[in-house]
């Protein structure tokens, strides 16, 4: 008698079925926001500054104004209209508490300053680069080793509850230990940059604003622009069939979309932005850099006896963006002892934001 082994035992994933968009994507079809055709379209192009941090003196658009073509440029001058939406750790949806174009004051490199809008991309952007700014610049501090960032516990500050995750005596715990690790680690800055820019198109059909711009919760921007623009949100609608890339970039309401809608209800047409790839890293957000202090104390047999993690990230002069991965790193194995905290460091920086997995990966 012949002995038959018995047949591996596989892993029930489902039947394979492809995504329902993966034809038109890798065809060409697909159509993304900013592939809508929209008739009579005025384009787009931000002015971003210069400097880190300061105030602007004037601006002289003179050279822009007399590019062919050109139709208009929104600046704090004359489009400050604009309502500060409710930052996401807060609760609200928005990814950043900076308000576009409401003052003379720049928080961050690269934070929009104003908007050209012409009959044709080119001509738009021919015009940004004509916009002559100048600046009362200050020292920025960028980051954790720069003198006058400002330290501050999560625990302290968060506006929805947070806990520093401890238990026992740590401190005595790790004094006592065995065996001993006392390690600094580093994460450093990372940004997005999925395929597909950022976009936005705006249309205004009498008091209804139609918004075409890639986004990973558009109920969210749905109802975060109408909180700047002071409207019904049923009044706004989002529309977004296929996102290229996000990692997290597109979950929330960025300082762009409000201004195209302003424009496009100023001048009563629709009007389309397409953000460049150097934009993207300082009008949207990133992942923080962080620095990390861990202290592992264990028994010459290999028990563990105490765990303490202190954690410092990057956030931006106004906001209090932090993601504290102690949290997770805490509750991992049967330390006994734990002690931990999580700090962020409010430095001359756009806002961090949502990045992909959370923070014990």
């Amino acid at each position: 008698m012949t002995n038959v082994a018995a047949p591996e035992p596989k892993a029930n994933m489902g039947q394979p079925a492809p995504r329902y968009e993966a034809r038109d994507k890798v065809t060409g079809i697909a159509r993304y926001p900013s592939d809508e055709p929209v008739s009579n379209v005025v384009y787009a192009y931000l002015v971003t500054s210069a400097i880190a941090k300061g105030q602007i003196k004037s601006m002289d658009l003179t050279a822009a104004r007399a590019t062919h073509q050109v139709l208009d440029i929104l600046t704090h001058e004359n489009a400050n209209e604009i309502k500060g939406a409710k930052f996401v750790n807060e609760g609200g949806i928005a990814s950043t508490s900076i308000v576009p174009l409401s003052s003379t004051k720049i928080w961050h490199d690269g934070q929009i300053v104003a908007m050209v809008l012409a009959e044709t991309y080119e001509a738009a952007r021919e015009a940004a680069h004509n916009v002559k700014v100048n600046y009362a610049a200050d020292k920025p501090s960028a980051t954790f080793a720069s003198p006058g960032t400002e330290t501050v516990e999560v625990a302290k500050i968060a506006k929805r509850k947070y806990e520093d995750p401890s238990v026992g005596d740590a401190h005595a715990a790790f004094a006592a230990a065995e065996v001993k690790v006392d390690a600094e680690y580093s994460t450093p800055t990372q940004h997005h940059n999925p395929m597909e820019l950022f976009t936005t198109t705006c249309v205004w059909s009498n008091d209804e604003l139609t918004i075409y711009e890639p986004s990973q919760f558009v109920y969210g921007l749905k109802n975060g622009v109408a909180e700047q623009l002071g409207v019904d949100p049923n009044k706004v609608r989002v529309i977004s069939p296929y996102v290229g890339g996000a990692f997290g970039s597109k979950g929330t309401v960025t300082p762009r979309t409000a201004i195209v809608a302003i424009a496009a209800r100023k001048l009563k047409r629709p009007v389309k932005l397409v953000m460049s790839r150097a934009q993207g890293y300082t009008v949207t957000t990133y992942r923080a850099e962080t620095r990390h202090h861990v202290r592992l104390g264990a028994s010459r047999d290999g028990k563990l006896s105490a765990y303490l993690h202190d954690g410092w990230e990057i956030t931006s002069r106004p906001d209090a963006y932090y993601v504290a991965g102690n949290e997770n790193s805490a509750r991992m194995y049967a330390f006994g002892n734990v002690s931990t905290k999580a700090h962020i460091v409010h430095a001359d920086r756009n806002t961090p934001g949502f990045m992909r997995s959370p923070p014990e990966v």
